[in-house]
């Protein structure tokens, strides 16, 4: 999905409804910060906000995903399959950054339990060594 796109159908959806960011942000319960985010094409809503945009907005789910107003004609299967790579496309962009969210915080928590252990180990001259070394890099 086009981020830039989805952002620009977002703000045109919400300016026909003449809503603040704010009053937007209120009807789907995220900050007004997180809806400028998604019409600057900067952020893309979790995949769980897609539902609730269609319903606020009053427009069909693949209308949000397309990022287009449709006719009320039958949805055409190109349509459908395309929409439907694109919640996959989201999906595996959310879970990447689940994945990397994780990473760090194993990363950090390790960090942290290895150097409780070594100031454990060292006593309290292994923390003055420790802190000389962080004087010197910073």
């Amino acid at each position: 999905m086009d981020n830039q796109k989805f952002g620009e159908f977002i703000l045109s959806l919400r300016k026909e409804k003449s809503w603040t960011q704010l009053e937007l942000a209120e009807k789907l319960n995220v900050t007004d910060k997180a809806v400028s985010k998604w019409e600057r094409g900067v952020g893309f809503p979790d995949i769980k906000m897609i539902e609730p945009l269609a319903e606020v907005f009053d427009v069909s789910i693949l209308e949000i995903m397309r990022s287009e107003k449709m006719s009320e004609q039958p949805i055409p299967v190109e349509n459908a399959t395309e929409a439907i790579t694109n919640v996959m496309d989201v999906v595996n962009f959310q879970r990447k950054i689940e994945r990397r969210n994780i990473l760090i915080t194993i990363t950090a928590f390790a960090t942290i339990v290895m150097l409780l252990f070594l100031i454990d180990t060292m006593q309290w001259e292994g923390l003055v060594m420790i802190c000389d070394g962080v004087k010197f890099f910073l």
